[in-house]
């Protein structure tokens, strides 16, 4: 053998006891998950996954039920287990139903006319939820206009709605169910809501259990015509007829996981939406793209096989339109774990991703400017909101002292379908919505590797996050008809 050829065997020979010692050395770390991109890099696969693959329409188009998803019913049960079914598919883990108790209710005709020599009809009035069948005649009443229903409205009576209808204006600083309230402890005989101007009557809630004082949202325009007839000293007598359901019924929370890995793999991430609707259209805008949205978030980061440090847990709430119940039955089962959580994200009416809001500690409240800074991209609003009140299922979470974390933006024109019949899948603007899971995607991706976060409960007189007043489309618009 020519020394030429034993120096290339010899060659060979150390060649691949250096790729085996690569092997053998590198294999475990690629194993276990520790051999990773750069978080950057993770940061782009996982946006570009998203821009890319997105499946948030076929998710979205069949989340789109005729008759929506309201709880208790069978197109809440559907929706519940064809999330848990894709979680499953996407590859999450424990994935399961938690179901929980609570009076359900679903109108199926109601009709609001004004007595006179000739009866006139309030088109389009919605019956308010909660609000028991009326006798097969109706309920007959006159009318009293008790302003925009705030305390003082009230406080101004002196026993002159009792047996009569309450007429209160839709939105203020008071929720339809403190109106219902107010009114009931002056004796009235039921309410009926104006909608705002420029508005189809938006359904909501009045009563908290079943009653059978009947509560209506009649349309701005024959408001305003009952209105200014009271005002001239008319005397104005409704009729109202309602046929409603009422049943004890048990809706599912549906819950699924990415398990973290390694000494903090018991504190978790919080992903939630709540995937329950009214039951006039289907429940696309309100929440439907937001149910599609953390499903399209948890789809990709599986797809980029993502081994986060804290486990993530993904969370359909139910009931969320009703008192926020689904949310509130997980934070009394889950008391245990609530010490762990180092942030709650909910996401509803999500649109173009525009803005975060926040009820952590100064720290988190940087932490967030950080990630806006590096989603520059977007265009998020450079103040972070402070995230309050009890306008979605954030609100239990942040009672309980956990940091909440929302984020918001602009719906476009269909956004005024909310909580109407025209609350259908071409309502949503689906390019908009899918950039909103790219941002939360990264979002998570960061909050859960981020070991300088610690979990545990916020301070009562702890300063959450700036003052902003929330202020976008999916704030205001959930605000202008909560409750």
């Amino acid at each position: 053998m020519d020394a030429q050829l034993r120096h290339i065997l010899w060659t060979n020979d150390h060649l691949r006891l250096f790729c085996s010692l690569l092997l053998w050395f590198t294999i475990p770390y690629v194993s276990t998950g520790c051999f990773s991109p750069h978080p950057t890099h993770l940061d782009r696969l996982i946006i570009g996954e998203v821009m890319q693959n997105s499946e948030l329409t076929q998710n979205l188009r069949a989340l789109c039920l005729p008759g929506g998803r309201l709880s208790g019913t069978d197109n809440a049960f559907i929706a519940e287990r064809y999330v848990l079914d894709k979680a499953r598919e996407y590859g999450l883990r424990n994935g399961h139903l938690e179901a929980f108790a609570m009076p359900c209710w679903r109108a199926t005709y109601t009709r609001v006319v004004r007595l006179a020599d000739q009866e006139i009809p309030c088109e389009g009035a919605l019956a308010l939820c909660n609000t028991m069948s009326t006798p097969p005649g109706g309920i007959s009443a006159p009318v009293l206009d008790v302003g925009d229903g705030n305390q003082e409205d009230f406080d101004l009576l002196n026993g002159e709605l009792k047996g009569r209808f309450a007429l209160v204006r839709d939105g203020g600083r008071n929720r339809r169910s403190e109106k219902m309230d107010r009114a009931l402890e002056h004796g009235a005989a039921g309410l009926v809501v104006i909608s705002v101007a420029d508005r189809a009557p938006v359904i909501g809630t009045a009563h908290h259990t079943p009653r059978p004082e009947p509560a209506v949202i009649i349309s701005h325009e024959d408001g305003q015509t009952i209105a200014q007839a009271l005002a001239a000293g008319e005397t104005v007598q409704l009729n109202i007829q309602i046929s409603s359901e009422s049943w004890d019924g048990e809706p599912h929370n549906a819950i699924a996981e990415i398990p973290g890995h390694g000494p903090h793999r018991d504190e978790m991430i919080l992903v939630c939406a709540h995937l329950d609707s009214w039951h006039l259209a289907e429940g696309a805008i309100d929440n439907g793209n937001g149910s599609a949205v953390i499903l399209e978030c948890a789809r990709a980061l599986r797809a980029v096989d993502w081994r986060p440090r804290r486990t993530v847990r993904f969370i359909w709430f139910m009931a969320e339109e009703q008192d926020l119940r689904g949310s509130r039955a997980y934070v009394a089962a889950h008391q245990d774990e609530l010490d762990r959580i180092v942030a709650m994200i909910n996401i509803d009416m999500p649109g173009s991703p525009r803005a975060l809001w926040t009820s952590g500690s100064p720290q988190f409240v940087e932490r967030l400017q950080q990630f806006r800074r590096g989603m520059a991209g977007y265009v998020l609003n450079e103040e972070i909101g402070r995230l309050s009140g009890t306008w979605s299922d954030h609100a239990p979470f942040v009672e309980a002292g956990v940091c909440g974390v929302t984020l918001g933006g602009e719906l476009g024109p269909g956004g005024r379908s909310y909580h109407t019949a025209n609350d259908k899948f071409e309502c949503v603007d689906q390019r908009a919505t899918i950039e909103s899971a790219a941002v939360l995607a990264v979002l998570v991706r960061q909050l859960a590797d981020d070991l300088s976060l610690k979990p545990g409960r916020c301070l009562p007189d702890e300063p959450p996050a700036s003052a902003l007043t929330p202020a976008s489309a999916t704030q205001s618009a959930r605000l202008a008809g909560r409750h």
